[in-house]
């Protein structure tokens, strides 16, 4: 499992921490070479915000950052742009 933690410090200031919310992402199958993942989205309450899915992930040829990249595709789409 990988595990995200969106973290605000108001000023730089970790005491002030404050949590903005959380992404898990679950191998759920595939092979060797491609994976198959769910991710649930919390807000900064703990509630799940959003399940997605990622399927055909090349694991071997991208890195973490790629899969939460499509995950976060997936979840908010082309809205930022």
């Amino acid at each position: 499992m990988v595990v995200v933690d969106l973290t605000m410090w108001p000023l730089g200031e970790q005491k002030n921490a404050r949590n903005l919310g959380r992404i898990e992402i679950s191998n759920i199958g595939g092979s060797v070479y491609q994976g198959d993942y769910e991710a649930d989205l919390y807000d900064e309450n703990n509630n799940l915000y959003k399940t997605v899915f990622t399927d055909y992930f090349p694991r071997l040829e991208l890195s973490a950052f790629d899969l939460l990249y499509r995950v976060l595709k997936e979840a908010v789409g082309e809205r930022n742009e």
